[in-house]
């Protein structure tokens, strides 16, 4: 009897905290500005029973969850990272962190309090994966603009040391530099 009454606990307990999380993580990819990121190791719950009747053979138990977590603006998680890396060039702006698998983990998590809206708490983040580097279009553009493929070539070596590979296109093939006029320039990545 007490194995089911705990099962019966333990099932709602996993259901509350599904629902919750999801319910969390459908909330934040609604957001348009300023993404956030939740770790899991960010999650807190805790459970309220909130009645618990017992009949002749028949319980009636109802849990109660909240669900509290550290959100992290996905800037900072980036800037994070972008200042602790070696970048070969100062140039080099944040990174795009899409692509990054994160280990995120709270020291002590048992030992923080569960309000820790304004409090501060010790993690660590640890991550492998592919980081792609944004360019500064508009900075290339401006100092491309009016440019023959001959000076494109020279600045993008000399001033732009960390492209490696490029290909420049000036359409239509009459036209010898590049246009300047912002919109008709286009970069791939």
């Amino acid at each position: 009897e007490d194995d089911v009454y705990l099962d019966a606990e333990k099932y709602l307990k996993t259901e509350i905290q599904n629902r919750l999380t999801k319910d969390l993580y459908d909330s934040i990819e609604k957001l348009e500005s300023h993404p956030e990121i939740v770790f899991e190791d960010c999650l807190f719950i805790e459970y309220q029973k909130t009645k618990e009747k017992q009949g002749n053979e028949e319980v009636t138990l109802s849990q109660k969850g909240i669900l509290r977590a550290v959100a992290f603006k996905e800037i900072h998680i980036a800037e994070l990272i972008y200042s602790s890396i070696e970048r070969p060039y100062e140039e080099i702006f944040p990174v795009n962190i899409e692509d990054v698998d994160l280990d995120f983990q709270i020291v002590n998590k048992d030992f923080i309090d569960k309000d820790v809206d304004n409090g501060e708490f010790e993690f660590t983040l640890s991550g492998t994966g592919s980081l792609t580097w944004d360019i500064d279009e508009l900075t290339l553009f401006r100092d491309i603009k009016g440019k023959n493929k001959e000076e494109v070539q020279n600045i993008i070596k000399t001033q732009y040391p960390w492209i490696k590979n490029h290909e420049i296109n000036i359409f239509p093939f009459w036209n010898k530099k590049v246009s300047s006029n912002r919109n008709s320039f286009r970069l791939e990545k």
